[in-house]
């Protein structure tokens, strides 16, 4: 019989990030995925300063050693037809996933993790001092299990509240080779806005369901570029994002001689967190099954890797007081304290009054959000901690109030009839706690 203190289901940045807190914290570990070895697919990108200020010395020292495989661009562009391109002075980096999932893969085999290819049935009921993992090849018995699925085992799924469907951010990219690009060297597009003047016919109403340009120069024939929707109800197809990133390289002259890459993403923005109160299994959703995922962005890859030493220590620090079901407990209180919860209801609740926004009335938001975040004095920078889902609430609070006021009049008054009764009704209970 597998016996294990841990049973980690996911072998994603989320699950390697707590598989190895725990070995190191000398817990005998088991990561299970169905393709542990292979590389990870997404292109994982974040800011480069967020690395040093949201993450321990040593997680930032690990991911820093890996840089050499890595590229980071000076500055990020954001462009919309109303105000033109604005210049952000902050470094960007896209990782490579292949090289990242190595480094991590090597850490969690020196501290002790066993990493085994596999993939979960379900779970059998909790036997009061070990949870049953079901597997096509035999059942492990773990102490807890950490489900970092991403989508989530069918037993956290159960724990969702009823409600309305997450909207879904969708983004089809390819790397290519072309002759050559506008961009000057050091730079990266973080959002390009602007208006499609020739949309292919199946590409859909740019101007009811907007999208983005997303781009990544890695050299002057080599660049990634991804069309996005930033987050829709009911889930935009993915030809409509194919169709008019043809339309965007086109206008921009841009040729592709060869693609080498492909990425399609289906990522669901916000929707409700688990009632681990409820579960009946020793089982702590982790990453983007907890929740992870940021409501306004679709980031959550720091998330993960700065949340794993805390949750490692709640569940080390929980077994010498309580059972797995009360480990699982107190390491969600980490994961979700009270105003975690608050700033996740802000974020859903802003995301909701962005879908369905127009073209011209995203620009404008926008154009407010970079500008509001970033005016002189205490407030420099909000943007930036609310990308990173790293500000206090009053400062959510506070910004997005002034992208309120410094939108342009029409923009005001979609957003404020963007928000729906029960919309309103479920972001005054969260905030109240009830």
């Amino acid at each position: 019989m597998n016996e294990v203190d841990v049973c980690v289901v996911g072998g994603g940045p989320g699950g390697f990030a707590v598989g190895i807190a725990l070995a190191e914290r000398n817990r005998s570990v088991m990561l299970l995925d169905p393709a542990p070895h292979e590389a990870w697919i997404p292109g994982y990108g974040t800011w480069d300063d967020d690395l040093d200020r949201l993450l321990v010395r040593e997680e930032a020292d690990f991911i820093r050693s890996t840089m050499a495989h890595h590229h980071l661009w000076s500055k990020a562009l954001v462009q919309t037809d109303t105000q033109g391109t604005v210049r952000l002075d902050r470094s960007y980096i896209r990782f490579n996933s292949a090289r990242l999932h190595a480094a991590y893969l090597e850490r969690a085999l020196q501290a002790g993790v066993e990493v085994r290819a596999g993939t979960v049935s379900a779970l059998g009921e909790w036997s009061g001092s070990h949870q049953p993992v079901i597997t096509a090849t035999g059942t492990v018995h773990a102490k807890v299990v950490i489900d970092a699925t991403g989508r989530g085992l069918p037993e956290t799924r159960a724990l969702l509240a009823p409600g309305p469907e997450p909207g879904v951010q969708v983004a089809y990219g390819q790397r290519v080779r072309v002759e050559g690009h506008p961009w000057s060297p050091g730079e990266m597009v973080l959002m390009d806005w602007r208006r499609l003047r020739d949309p292919y016919p199946d590409a859909g109403d740019c101007e009811q369901t907007p999208t983005f340009l997303y781009a990544l120069p890695f050299s002057e024939t080599d660049i990634f570029v991804e069309e996005t929707v930033l987050t829709s109800r009911p889930t935009t197809p993915i030809e409509a994002c194919r169709s008019r990133l043809e339309t965007r390289l086109r206008q921009l002259d841009i040729h592709p001689l060869e693609v080498h890459e492909e990425e399609n993403c289906f990522i669901p923005m916000g929707g409700p967190i688990p009632r681990i109160e409820e579960s009946r299994f020793a089982c702590l959703p982790f990453g983007a099954a907890a929740g992870f995922v940021h409501p306004a962005t679709g980031y959550s890859l720091l998330q993960s890797i700065r949340l794993a030493p805390a949750v490692a220590d709640a569940i080390v620090d929980g077994w010498s007081v309580t059972d797995g079901l009360g480990v699982v407990r107190a390491a969600w209180n980490i994961i979700w304290p009270e105003e975690a919860r608050r700033n996740r209801a802000l974020y859903a609740y802003g995301q909701e009054l962005l879908i369905g926004l127009p073209l011209h009335a995203m620009q404008r938001f926008y154009d407010a959000f970079f500008a509001a975040g970033e005016q002189p004095g205490s407030e420099t920078g909000l943007w930036r901690g609310y990308m990173a889902d790293s500000l206090p609430t009053t400062d959510v609070a506070r910004l997005m109030a002034r992208v309120f006021l410094a939108a342009d009049n029409p923009t005001r008054l979609r957003l404020a009839r963007g928000g729906t009764h029960s919309n309103h009704r479920a972001l005054l209970g969260a905030l109240l706690g009830v």
